[in-house]
């Protein structure tokens, strides 16, 4: 699933220039990521590294991907587990408008 989303995520992030994406690694390394980053052509901005799953254990989003909204205050407003179309992720970010 990541390697289907990730394009469809790159071009939201280069799209949307008035929202800030965050992409959260759960438990890979740094060489990892970036070995797959490069593997695939990649290029985002905001990759953190969560080695010992905390942003799961913080928001309940176990299962992966999951893809968490937040708005300018902070709140969590809206969760999608699984996969993410073009479509689903443009009904989401629409809500942080």
């Amino acid at each position: 699933p990541c390697i289907r989303e990730m394009p469809v995520f790159e071009e939201a992030q280069q799209r949307e220039t008035g929202i800030t994406f965050v992409f959260v690694n759960q438990g890979e390394t740094p060489a990892h990521i970036e070995a797959f980053m490069d593997e695939h052509g990649f290029a985002l901005d905001n990759v953190w590294l969560d080695p010992r799953n905390a942003v799961g254990q913080a928001t309940g989003a176990h299962a992966m991907p999951t893809t968490l909204y937040y708005d300018a205050n902070g709140q969590l407003v809206n969760t999608h587990f699984g996969e993410l179309s073009s479509a689903t992720l443009q009904r989401g970010l629409e809500r942080l408008r």
